[in-house]
């Protein structure tokens, strides 16, 4: 979650003559003036080959770039202009850079509520939601949820195997307690790199 009072940008807050070029944003952007899903300002420079997702980032293309919305950007192929020797995709999965993930990468995702199913729990000008993913005893990530309420937790291929129990929770934040938000699966199975629909319920 980025905010600020303004040049709020997902990846860059004011460009004044740089150049943006295969960049992605996907985390939620608040702010005042000049606010932007990839760029806050644009005062010079050039935005190309850039994508922010215009659902989980609840802003405009302020400064450039192009808005794409969560199933377009997580694609089997990757958006126009990206170097697949750079970068990498997979079904249900955001863009990622194969520097940070040479063999690949897992993602748990979904949606969380700060009730039954009726109120989304979004980071935004109130605070940041943090969901957490543990497993074995471990903090695997968190990761921040965006201005749909959603989440999406990227870790190295292998990290959860097949079988694996895992647990997503939210800590206490208003309307959401930890103990209702926390839903525990019972395997990792999945024959894509992405296990969806993981949401978090509260109250």
């Amino acid at each position: 979650h980025v905010s600020g009072g303004s040049d709020v940008g997902g990846l860059v807050g004011g460009n004044f003559g740089g150049s943006v070029v295969q960049s992605t944003a996907t985390g939620r952007v608040s702010g005042g003036n000049n606010v932007g899903g990839l760029v806050g300002g644009l005062f010079g420079g050039s935005v190309v080959q850039s994508y922010w997702d215009t659902q989980t980032s609840g802003a405009g293309s302020n400064g450039g770039g192009t808005g794409l919305t969560t199933a377009q950007l997580q694609q089997a192929t990757l958006p126009g202009g990206f170097d697949a020797a750079v970068w990498g995709s997979g079904p249900g999965l955001y863009p990622y850079l194969k520097s940070f993930y040479p063999n690949g990468v897992q993602a748990v995702s979904g949606t969380t509520y700060r009730d039954a199913g009726a109120t989304l729990a979004a980071s935004g000008a109130a605070g940041t939601v943090t969901v957490s993913l543990d497993a074995g005893g471990s903090r695997l990530g968190q990761a921040s949820t965006g201005a749909n309420g959603t989440y999406y937790l990227a870790l190295p291929a292998g990290t959860l195997a097949n079988g694996t129990s895992f647990v997503a929770s939210v800590p206490t934040v208003a309307g959401l307690s930890n103990a209702a938000a926390t839903l525990a699966t019972s395997t990792y199975a999945t024959t894509a790199p992405a296990q969806g629909g993981v949401n978090l319920y509260g109250g």
